[in-house]
């Protein structure tokens, strides 16, 4: 499990594959926003589709937002 705790960081948004995240983890009170990748696979070939609306998502996120980009 992954636990969202480095906010002092220096870092506004977090990118994961993770899609369970927001089922393990209540972000809607930290100073991050979460960007949740929706791929079949971690990939290169699977992710790449993903990067234009995910770097869109990066400009527009808000802390405890959580974002899921899919295909």
């Amino acid at each position: 499990m992954f636990v969202l705790s480095s906010e002092d960081s220096g870092f506004s948004v977090f990118v994961t594959g993770d899609q369970n995240l927001e089922f393990q983890q209540n972000i809607s009170n930290r100073r991050l926003g979460v960007v949740v990748l929706c791929a079949t696979s971690n990939a290169l070939e699977d992710l790449l589709p993903l990067v234009p609306a995910g770097l869109a998502a990066i400009a527009t996120i808000r802390p405890g937002q959580l974002v899921r980009v899919e295909a």
